[in-house]
């Protein structure tokens, strides 16, 4: 899973500093614009606190190999310059742009078929 967290993300480096606890941050050519939460509400603070009480740790970047039996974590949320990043913001907007790219509305897709590596329907 590491490995497309790393492909798809593009880490804020302003807000995740580079460090042992958010996955050595060399995502940055990913499209999802990743940062995390700012503590604004004090509940957040005493939230963690009491899960610290009932067993959990903190940690730094739930997506971290040592959070995998559990623990409590300021929220990463996809967001650039205070709006939301959706998937749409990072893929499908640069994609609509191109002459092999069509977008159907309300449209549902009932299979995709690969040949080998590559989409073909």
């Amino acid at each position: 899973m590491l490995k497309y967290l790393k492909k798809l993300e593009r880490a804020d480096p302003n807000t995740i500093p580079k460090n042992e606890h958010f996955r050595n941050h060399d995502q940055d050519k990913g499209k999802m614009n990743v940062t995390i939460l700012e503590e604004t509400n004090p509940m957040n603070r005493l939230f963690i606190e009491a899960c610290e009480k009932n067993g959990f740790h903190e940690a730094k970047d739930y997506n971290a190999e040592e959070s995998l039996n559990g623990c409590v974590s300021i929220s990463q949320i996809s967001t650039k310059e205070g709006k939301r990043w959706s998937t749409a913001s990072g893929y499908l907007l640069q994609a609509v742009k191109r002459e092999n790219f069509d977008l159907l509305i309300h449209a549902h897709t009932c299979r995709v078929v690969f040949d080998e590596q590559k989409q073909v329907s």
